[in-house]
């Protein structure tokens, strides 16, 4: 099968790679779509500490079950929550296994879903709605990150909300925001690109380059929940309205 293969920084290559061999708790899923998450262009660099070449990079990804082992049919639409928990630790056996003391990632610490084909552990593979594309399907884990990260927040619904950093992680949270009933979402960022995507998707793009963001987010807004979504060095909060 073809593969995307990480062999050192900036050295990334299409190669020929056997098929995966699946044990009995494992599927094998036929890939469709692999998302570029901010991870993989860190791994690409040789920025990524954990990530060792050789390796079939890409931990977003949707497809179809090719041999479901008993545990799915084959043809079935699925994604993949792409974490790898020990389940013996004491996170993983208080129902947490998300924050496991030795977390692993599919397409970081072992092969991931930029390839033909890619085997997981059945328990983390979710079924996708029969009518849903396969595009929106890869973009389940991310989105998954913004629900997560909202939930935890004080949020409610008719808050006045603004998200710092409109990449896509800070677009799912405030289109998560959006559809939990806020009652106007703030997007607040200097990239050209991403200020008109954000605008165009609903949303009040300003741009702090331009503008007094303090000055025009109290002319907007008396209630803010800051949430920020972005990888460079910590930003400075707005003082409250």
């Amino acid at each position: 099968m073809k593969a995307i293969v990480y062999h050192g920084p900036k050295e990334i290559s299409l190669d020929d790679v056997p098929v995966p061999e699946i044990n009995q708790d494992e599927v094998l899923i036929k890939v469709h779509y692999a998302g570029i998450c901010g991870s993989d262009l860190n791994i690409y660099v040789g920025a990524h500490p954990r990530a060792k070449s050789p390796l079939i990079t890409g931990h977003e990804f949707s497809g179809v079950i090719a041999k479901g082992n008993g545990h799915f049919k084959e043809g079935t639409p699925v994604t993949v929550r792409p974490l790898i928990s020990c389940q013996h630790c004491a996170p993983c056996e208080n129902g947490v296994s998300h924050v496991c003391s030795s977390l692993k990632l599919y397409g970081i610490d072992t092969a991931g879903g930029m390839a033909e084909y890619v085997k997981v552990p059945a328990n983390v593979v979710h079924q996708l709605p029969a009518d849903m594309p396969m595009t929106i399907g890869a973009f389940v884990e991310p989105l998954a990150v913004a629900v997560h990260a909202v939930s935890r927040t004080n949020f409610n619904v008719g808050d006045s909300v603004v998200v710092f950093g409109a990449g896509t992680i800070g677009l799912c949270m405030a289109s998560v925001l959006q559809a939990g009933g806020a009652k106007q979402i703030i997007v607040v960022e200097t990239n050209p690109y991403r200020l008109q995507l954000a605008s165009e998707l609903g949303f009040i793009a300003l741009n702090p380059a331009e503008i007094d963001i303090t000055a025009r987010v109290s002319e907007l807004t008396k209630g803010i929940a800051l949430m920020s979504c972005m990888t460079v060095p910590p930003i400075r909060l707005l003082p409250h309205c």
